[in-house]
C-alpha cells in the first residue's frame, strides 16, 4: 500500500513552499526535502514508488519559505562557474598535470621578489594537497578562489549553497 502524501510529510524532513518568487506566502504547500536521501537515484526511486514529482526549490538566508522553481530531471551539477569570476574548478589530477597547468605558464617577472614567490608556491602546494585527497571514484570537485583552496563540493549534488542562496530539491504530489 502506498503512503499518502500527508503521511509521508509526517515521516520525512519537509519545507514549506510558496509560489511567489519574492518569498511572499502565496499558495503555500509542503515538499519532502532532498536531504532525506543519499543521492539522486535513491530520491528518484522514492519519487516513483510514491507517485511524487521532483521539483527544483530555492531559498535565501532570512527567508521563511522555499520557492518552487518547477520540475527537475537531474541532480545539481556544481562547477566553478556557479561561484563567479576568479573561481576555478579542479578534479583529480597528477602532480605533473597540476604543475603544467598552474606553474609552468608563469614567468619570474610575475613576482616582485622571493617572498611573493614563496607565498605563491605555498598556496599552490595547499591547493594540490586538497586535489591529492580526491578519490578517482568520488564525485567531488575542488573549488579555488584566486588560486587558493576555497572548498570541496560534490559535483552532482542534491543541495548547493553559495553566498546567501540555497538550492535543493523537493518532492510534491503530482
Amino acid at each position: 500500500m502506498k503512503n499518502t502524501f500527508e503521511n509521508l510529510i509526517q515521516e520525512y524532513n519537509t519545507v514549506e513552499l510558496t509560489t511567489a518568487a519574492n518569498n511572499y506566502p502565496k499558495n503555500l504547500s509542503y515538499a519532502i526535502l532532498s536531504d532525506n536521501f543519499k543521492n539522486w537515484k535513491e530520491m528518484k526511486k522514492f519519487s516513483d514508488d510514491n507517485d511524487l514529482q521532483i521539483i527544483n526549490i530555492s531559498t535565501r538566508d532570512g527567508w521563511d519559505f522555499w520557492v518552487n522553481k518547477g520540475s527537475a530531471h537531474k541532480p545539481l551539477t556544481v562547477s566553478a562557474d556557479d561561484f563567479g569570476d576568479n573561481y576555478e574548478g579542479f578534479s583529480q589530477m597528477s602532480e605533473q598535470e597540476f604543475f603544467e597547468k598552474e606553474i609552468e605558464i608563469l614567468s619570474f617577472s610575475d613576482f616582485t621578489g622571493f617572498e611573493d614567490l614563496e607565498k605563491f608556491i605555498s598556496k599552490k602546494k595547499e591547493l594540490f594537497s586538497e586535489i591529492e585527497q580526491l578519490d578517482e571514484d568520488d564525485d567531488e570537485i575542488i573549488i579555488a578562489l584566486d588560486g587558493c583552496y576555497y572548498d570541496t563540493y560534490e559535483q552532482n549534488s542534491l543541495y548547493f549553497t553559495h553566498d546567501t542562496h540555497h538550492y535543493s530539491f523537493g518532492l510534491i504530489e503530482k
